[in-house]
């Protein structure tokens, strides 16, 4: 399902894309004065449940089974 920060500016949630597998993946999107940004695909593999950790300081999602943590500081968030 598709997670949105407290404040509401940024989107996370995950795409299949059937036609290309390859662009399948957790994306992002922020929300600006003239409504949501495009996506971006952030460079993790697909997984699920994307969310970022109660201090902001982790993005924390699942693949596979397993649930894994990424620094924010290691990701261009749009």
């Amino acid at each position: 399902a598709p997670w949105k920060t407290p404040d509401g500016e940024l989107l996370l949630f995950t795409r299949w894309i059937d036609e290309d597998p390859a662009r399948s993946g957790v994306y992002a999107s922020r929300s600006g004065a003239g409504g949501w940004g495009a996506p971006v695909r952030l460079p993790l593999p697909y997984g699920w449940g994307a969310q970022l950790s109660a201090d902001g300081e982790d993005l924390v999602y699942v693949v596979e089974g397993d649930v894994c943590s990424v620094p924010v500081a290691l990701l261009e968030l749009p």
